[in-house]
């Protein structure tokens, strides 16, 4: 206890005045920090912001970079598709031959074989052929016309010509005769005399 009450001794309360001086030097020393600590402040604000502009301007590059890369992708496959397509047209005067040849000779076996094998190469390449059920000006041809009472209109009544289709292209439309009602006829003569005159 004795060296407690000679350390209180030796230790006298501050004056006021020193405390005040002390706590002004104080305040002298902190203002400058504390300019310090808001102009840090409001840089990271500011980077922070410039940080998240950059992410999103990123972020939209990364987008069209992906999205041309799609399209690339999309025209690549469309134009492979499109060279197939002639090539595989170009072997359809081949198999219609085949086919007439079949028909004239439908007991040769090595003519059924070799067509078989012929369209099988054809479906696994992705051609199939036309169903000429109704008419289809996107796929088909009309070559010919005619009315049949008892059919309805633009029913297809012969098919002249197969058509085929290659991976939703046409590699040749089917050329079809129609069945055209005698009105409709009218109609279209109506319409072509018209716009003759």
């Amino acid at each position: 206890m004795a060296a407690r009450e000679r350390i209180k001794g030796k230790t006298s309360p501050k004056a006021p005045e020193s405390t005040a001086k002390a706590a002004e030097e104080g305040k002298v020393l902190l203002d400058p920090l504390k300019r310090q600590v808001s102009e840090l402040e409001c840089e990271v604000e500011k980077r922070g912001k410039e940080f998240d502009e950059l992410k999103v301007l990123l972020q939209t590059v990364q987008a069209d970079f992906e999205n041309a890369m799609k399209r690339r992708d999309k025209e690549t496959a469309v134009k492979e598709d499109r060279a197939k397509a002639t090539v595989l047209a170009s072997f359809l005067p081949v198999l219609d031959s085949m086919q007439e040849a079949l028909k004239k000779l439908p007991s040769d076996k090595g003519l059924k074989l070799l067509h078989e094998q012929f369209w099988n190469a054809f479906q696994k390449n992705g051609v199939s052929e036309i169903k000429c059920v109704n008419f289809d000006p996107n796929c088909m041809e009309c070559v010919l016309k005619e009315n049949m009472p008892g059919k309805k209109d633009h029913e297809v009544l012969e098919e002249c010509q197969k058509g085929y289709m290659f991976n939703g292209l046409v590699l040749r439309p089917a050329k079809v005769k129609i069945n055209v009602l005698e009105e409709k006829k009218e109609e279209i003569g109506e319409k072509k005399e018209g716009g003759m005159k």
